[in-house]
C-alpha cells in the first residue's frame, strides 16, 4: 500500500481557490491521498474546519504565509501567523509554535518565491524543501531539487492545488502506513519517493469553475 502525502493544498478559504472541504475529502478518498497539509494563504481557518470534519484522512494545519521577501509555509501550526512580516520573523513565529518550516516553489519565476539571498541566509531554518510543485515549470523544479540535494535537505511534493482538478496526482509516498506527526514527518519524507504530474492549466480550470458557480448563483 502506498501512503500518499500532499503538503501543499488550498481550499476556498484562499481567495484564489475554489476547492470546498467536501470536494477535497471526496477526491482524497478517490485518489488514495492519506495525508493533506491544508496551506491556505495567510489563514488556518479552512484547515481547522477540515480537521474537525474529516476523520479518515490526516489533516495537517498549515498556512502559506506571504512575507516581505516571499512565501513560507508553516506546518503543524496552532495559531495563525500574520502576513507581511520579514521571512526571518515569520520563521521565528513558526518555531515558537514548535512547527515545521516548509519552503514552497523556491525557484518560481512567476510567484512569490523566497528571494535567493534570503534562501541562502535562512538555509538552516528549512525543514523541508518542495522539490516538485505541480504548477511550477520543469526547470524551476529542477533548480529546487538541485538546491535541496546540494544542501542535504529533505524534499517533498506539493500539488499546490487551487482547483479540484489539480489535486490527487502529485504527492510524496512511502510503502507502509504511518501516523504522521510533527516529530516524524521529516524522517518519513527522507525515505519517501515523489510522484509529480504537472498541471499548468489550473488557472484556466479555476476561472471556468468560478464562472460556472457565479451563473448558478444568479
Amino acid at each position: 500500500m502506498k501512503y500518499k502525502i500532499d503538503l501543499h493544498v488550498h481550499t476556498d478559504f484562499s481567495k484564489d481557490s475554489n476547492i470546498s472541504i467536501e470536494q477535497l475529502h471526496k477526491k482524497s478518498i478517490l485518489s488514495g491521498i492519506n495525508v493533506i497539509a491544508i496551506t491556505d494563504h495567510n489563514t488556518i481557518k479552512g484547515a481547522l474546519i477540515a480537521r474537525d470534519r474529516i476523520r479518515d484522512i490526516e489533516i495537517i494545519i498549515g498556512e502559506e504565509i506571504l512575507t516581505t521577501q516571499g512565501e513560507i509555509i508553516g506546518l503543524f501550526l496552532q495559531k495563525e501567523i500574520k502576513p507581511y512580516l520579514s521571512a526571518s520573523e515569520t520563521i521565528k513565529q513558526i518555531r515558537a509554535q514548535n512547527a515545521l518550516v516548509y519552503l514552497p516553489h523556491p525557484f518560481s519565476f512567476f510567484r512569490s518565491a523566497l528571494k535567493n539571498s534570503v534562501k541562502r541566509a535562512l538555509l538552516d531554518e528549512f525543514d523541508i524543501i518542495e522539490s516538485f510543485n505541480a504548477k511550477s515549470l520543469p526547470y524551476e523544479n529542477f533548480l529546487a531539487k538541485e538546491f535541496a540535494t546540494k544542501n542535504r535537505k529533505v524534499v517533498a511534493a506539493g500539488s499546490d492545488a487551487h482547483s479540484i482538478e489539480g489535486f490527487g496526482k502529485t504527492y510524496s509516498y512511502v510503502e507502509t502506513e504511518l501516523n504522521v506527526s510533527r516529530e516524524n514527518l521529516v524522517k518519513i519524507l527522507s525515505e519517501a519517493k515523489i510522484v509529480g504530474k504537472y498541471f499548468f492549466l489550473e488557472n484556466i480550470f479555476y476561472k471556468i469553475s468560478a464562472s460556472f458557480q457565479k451563473r448558478k448563483e444568479l
